[in-house]
């Protein structure tokens, strides 16, 4: 979850978007029912989407429908609706009314909208994403979802829903080859909102096995992120475990501000740093050095630390448009005053719920996770 200025995103598109890497990241807006998200803002969130497909090429996973195991457990993504964010259970074998499901191998369905909660002491977005299953163990479906796709050396995202406070107004210019904007408007951005929600979905959060296992106290003691921090167990925000914590920029190997940090400032662009992709390198993820395929997109040199940002970009605006995937989208962003917290908050609001029946007994577990700060 995204505070005062940011909170967990999560993206969809009612379109499928054309990708060059193994996954795709598919943004739906089944649920924008208030068509908060014109093109302009369907346009940067794919362009923020494509900054982890470009970089995750080497990335595989198998389906997460029971039946294409053998199994007749009842599998679902837990999740919010974005806009009214009442509660969801996606079953990955249901289609949403834009085609997509969660259970498709390599894909990654987000579903997006937005909702005005106020801006006092409010988030600019939230991500939810977890997951639930019951009945009766048979096939071979919970071994691959135990030792394969949350197990507690890889984990790969179940997708979700992110949803927008349109209380704010965000800075949300197309043009991602350029920065200077993005650092005066006074305005959160929205491309940097948009890509610390994504890795909220890809992982960053301790719903899941992976990440808790690199996880000693408040501290990450995975190899990779040890790595891009001077080799020093790195901080991890106590509260909710799914952020850094207070970091000593002179560890940072990348010298750039990670995106996962707990506050994101105004007048402030951050992609996804090679200090947050060594955090999902740990979790199992296999991530490039540089982002692979078409980048018409460079680098942005964090300002105060010197370092350097991938910005990778796919296509102009104008390509996109000119491709079809614009339409049906809303307006301008909701009108409301510049947000009162000049350093909001990133929060993360996931929740993962488990049920399950062990040989057909009727002895069943349950956990559950929800935060915000």
């Amino acid at each position: 979850m995204l505070k005062s200025a940011t909170q967990f995103i999560i993206l969809t598109t009612a379109l499928c978007k054309i990708t060059t890497g193994a996954i795709s990241i598919v943004l739906d807006y089944s649920y924008d029912t208030g068509s908060y998200f014109s093109d302009e803002r369907k346009y940067i969130a794919e362009q923020a989407a494509y900054a982890f497909e470009s970089r995750l090429q080497s990335e595989s996973f198998g389906h997460l429908d029971p039946a294409q195991y053998g199994s007749s457990l009842n599998f679902y993504v837990s999740t919010k609706n974005p806009t009214s964010m009442a509660n969801l259970q996606m079953n990955p074998a249901n289609a949403t009314s834009d085609g997509n499901k969660f259970g498709d191998e390599n894909k990654i369905v987000i579903l997006m909208g937005a909702k005005s909660v106020g801006t006092t002491n409010q988030y600019l977005a939230v991500a939810n994403s977890g997951f639930g299953y019951s009945g009766v163990n048979d096939g071979t479906f919970l071994n691959y979802w135990q030792n394969t796709r949350n197990s507690t050396s890889n984990f790969d995202s179940v997708g979700g829903s992110i949803s927008f406070n349109s209380s704010y107004t965000f800075y949300d210019d197309t043009d991602l080859t350029t920065h200077t904007d993005a650092t005066t408007s006074g305005l959160p951005d929205f491309y940097s909102v948009m890509v610390h929600e994504i890795g909220h979905i890809m992982g960053f959060s301790n719903v899941w096995d992976a990440w808790n296992n690199n996880l000693s106290g408040n501290n990450w003691t995975g190899t990779n992120g040890k790595a891009a921090y001077s080799n020093q167990n790195v901080p991890m925000d106590a509260a909710s475990k799914s952020h850094f914590g207070t970091l000593n920029t002179s560890h940072i190997g990348c010298a750039c501000h990670p995106s996962m940090n707990t506050t994101s400032p105004n007048n402030t662009r951050r992609g996804f740093s090679e200090l947050d992709f060594a955090l999902l390198k740990d979790i199992g993820y296999n991530v490039s050095s540089s982002p692979q395929g078409t980048n018409i997109g460079g680098t942005y040199e964090d300002p105060s630390l010197g370092g350097n940002f991938f910005i990778p970009v796919e296509q102009s605006y104008s390509a996109w448009l000119s491709g079809g995937s614009g339409g049906g989208g809303g307006g301008s962003a909701s009108a409301a005053p510049e947000p009162a917290v000049v350093f909001p908050l990133l929060g993360i609001a996931t929740f993962g719920i488990l049920y399950m029946r062990n040989r057909k007994t009727a002895k069943d577990s349950e956990a559950s996770l929800s935060e915000s700060v």
